[in-house]
């Protein structure tokens, strides 16, 4: 029974911190995806739209008569890459907000490296900033929330270490 896998254990912060950054590197990592996916449909939407414009005005074209001086070019086989989009540290900053609500601004610094992202602390405050400004995002007690997430509030809203330090805060009152 003692080696049971199905046994369950607490999860540690290590094994979520680990989670956390594997979702966010998922999410940057589908986001990708799903862009180039984007672009080369809208390669080909256009191109189509050119080839059908060709075609309803292909009568127009004959009267006018061949074009001596164009040449044509070799067949296109594929689009092009699209452009590398690089994620704005917003996006990236409010990504982890909604993965894990609660965090302090330095914690958020650490998920980011931690997922190797080259975003620099004071471009997480900035983006922080830019991000509550826009609603999106509120501060409560020193920790980042969603806007549309309701923040705990008393004693639960702070961390472990901060009710160690003040141990009346987490006592209720009888």
């Amino acid at each position: 029974m003692d080696n049971d896998p199905d046994d369950s254990q607490p999860i540690t912060s290590d094994e979520r911190r680990a989670a956390t950054v594997e979702a966010i590197k998922d999410m940057v990592e589908a986001g990708k995806k799903l862009e180039k996916a984007a672009w080369h449909e809208g390669f080909y939407a256009g191109w189509y739209a050119a080839v059908e414009h060709m075609t309803k005005n292909a009568a127009a074209a004959a009267q006018r008569g061949p074009a001596a001086d164009i040449q044509p070019t070799e067949k296109l086989q594929s689009p092009p890459e699209p452009p590398q989009k690089t994620w704005k540290p917003k996006d990236l900053v409010l990504g982890v907000i909604m993965q894990r609500p609660g965090l302090r601004g330095v914690d958020i610094v650490t998920h980011l490296k931690n997922a190797d992202t080259e975003v620099h602390e004071r471009t997480v405050r900035t983006a922080l900033h830019r991000l509550k400004r826009a609603g999106k995002i509120k501060v409560v007690n020193g920790r980042w929330y969603s806007a549309d997430v309701q923040a705990p509030q008393g004693h639960h809203a702070l961390h472990p270490m901060e009710i160690q330090k003040n141990p009346s805060v987490g006592e209720g009152s009888n």
